[in-house]
């Protein structure tokens, strides 16, 4: 009978045994999948994060190179202004500054000036889309919205 008795204890305590070891088995699964899940979200944010400060700096370098464009087409526009104004017809002054604009452009072919005057509101020159030439362009806004003239 003390025999029936440690059997049964024994085969009692085993199964209680096991289904604690696999309680603990789940539960250690479990926890290490949501660890892993926490893991990868924190990479990624970490990989979001690094492109997001990429992004920012890209344009703000896309921004600064736009700029530095600009002011030296516009210095070259006005020093030739300053050169030419007394000695060429409006005519000549305004293909001189036509021809000097289209001939300078960006290392891409996406990016262009153009050439607006600003008594009219209309354009002057376009290098992508010569049929704009002599449109007014008060109302006309780029694909954010903005006004093209402002």
């Amino acid at each position: 009978m003390i025999l029936i008795v440690a059997i049964s204890l024994i085969s009692c305590y085993t199964y209680q045994h096991n289904k604690n070891f696999k309680n603990l088995k789940q539960d250690l699964l479990l926890r290490f999948e949501n660890h892993n899940k926490q893991t990868t979200k924190d990479k990624v944010d970490i990989v979001i994060k690094r492109f997001q400060v990429q992004q920012l700096d890209l344009e703000a370098q896309l921004k600064k190179k736009i700029k530095r464009k600009v002011d030296s087409i516009n210095t070259i526009l006005n020093n030739l202004y300053k050169k030419y104004h007394k000695i060429l017809s409006k005519n000549e002054m305004q293909e001189l500054l036509v021809n000097t604009v289209e001939s300078y452009s960006f290392e891409d072919s996406d990016n262009f000036f153009f050439l607006t005057d600003l008594n009219t509101n209309k354009i002057i020159s376009h290098k992508k889309i010569p049929n704009l030439v002599g449109k007014d362009m008060t109302k006309h806004t780029d694909s954010n919205g903005l006004n093209l003239l402002t």
